[in-house]
C-alpha cells in the first residue's frame, strides 16, 4: 500500500470492494465534490477528502488504476495550495514511481507528475533540486512530446526559474 494511503488517509470510508456501477458513480461524485471544495478555496478540507478518496479508490479500483493515481495527484496538489509543499513533494515522489511502473516512465501522466514534483520541491525551498529535476524532465519531454510542446517549454521555464 502506498505511503499516501498509509500516512494521510483515514480508514476507507465505505466498502467499495464491489465494482458496481453505483459504487463507481459514487466515487466520481466524491471526486467532483472534493474538486469543488478545493475550487471554493477550502484546500485543507479538499486535501482530507482526496486522501480518503484515494484510499477508497485504491481498494475499489486498485492502487495502479488511473483514477487512483489521479486522485493521489490531486491530493498532493491541494496540499501545495495550503502551503504543505514538502509533503506534496513527498507524496509526488511516491506517485512518480507508481505511475512509471503502472503506466510507463514516458507516459505523459508520469512525465507531468514529475513536473508537479519539481514545482513542489521548488516551492518547498529546494531550488537547486527543482532546477535539476526540471532540466532532466525538459530533455525527456522534448524526446517524448517534442521540443516545442507546451509541457517541454514549461519544464524549461521552470528549470530556469529555479536556477535563478
Amino acid at each position: 500500500m502506498t505511503t499516501l494511503i498509509q500516512t494521510r488517509a483515514t480508514t476507507a470510508t465505505a466498502p467499495y470492494i464491489e465494482h458496481s456501477a453505483s459504487a463507481r458513480e459514487h466515487l466520481i461524485t466524491r471526486s467532483d465534490h472534493a474538486r469543488e471544495v478545493g475550487e471554493a478555496g477550502e484546500h485543507a478540507e479538499a486535501a482530507r477528502l482526496f486522501a480518503e478518496l484515494a484510499a477508497d479508490r485504491a481498494r475499489a479500483l486498485g492502487p495502479d488504476h488511473p483514477h487512483t493515481l489521479n486522485t493521489r495527484r490531486l491530493h498532493a496538489h491541494v496540499l501545495g495550495r495550503v502551503g504543505e509543499h514538502a509533503e506534496a513533494a513527498r507524496l509526488l515522489t511516491d506517485l512518480i514511481a507508481d505511475a512509471a511502473r503502472a503506466l510507463d516512465a514516458d507516459h505523459p501522466y508520469a512525465l507531468i507528475t514529475r513536473l508537479n514534483h519539481a514545482h513542489a520541491l521548488g516551492r518547498a525551498g529546494e531550488h537547486a533540486e527543482a532546477a535539476r529535476l526540471s532540466a532532466e524532465l525538459a530533455a525527456d519531454l522534448a524526446r517524448v512530446l517534442g521540443p516545442d510542446h507546451p509541457h517541454t517549454l514549461n519544464a524549461q521555464s521552470l528549470s530556469s526559474h529555479w536556477s535563478e
